[in-house]
């Protein structure tokens, strides 16, 4: 974890985001309550307020890496042949 600076002008920089933060969220939730917006600009501030409050949903990423098997540990041909490749590390400490 990243330590946090107690800096006045990290301070500043932390309240300022947060500021700006909460306006954004005040200015989006204007737009999608709005009657008079288009609706298209309504349905893309109400998604976008609730990525900001909810957070933006899982993103699912299916990778086929090919690697020479003579380059396998017999760890990791261990785990292959017991169904769980993916969760092996390495020699070089990545799974």
């Amino acid at each position: 974890m990243a330590a946090i600076a107690h800096t006045p002008e990290a301070k500043a920089k932390r309240e300022a985001k947060i500021a700006t933060a909460e306006e954004l969220k005040g200015v989006l939730s204007d737009i999608a309550l709005d009657d008079a917006a288009l609706p298209m600009a309504r349905i893309q501030a109400a998604d976008k307020l609730l990525d900001r409050i909810e957070g933006k949903p899982t993103q699912t990423l299916n990778a086929n890496i090919r690697r020479n098997i003579a380059e396998l540990s017999d760890e990791e041909l261990a785990a292959i042949a017991a169904g769980g490749a993916g969760d092996i590390e390495t020699e070089d400490g990545s799974t």
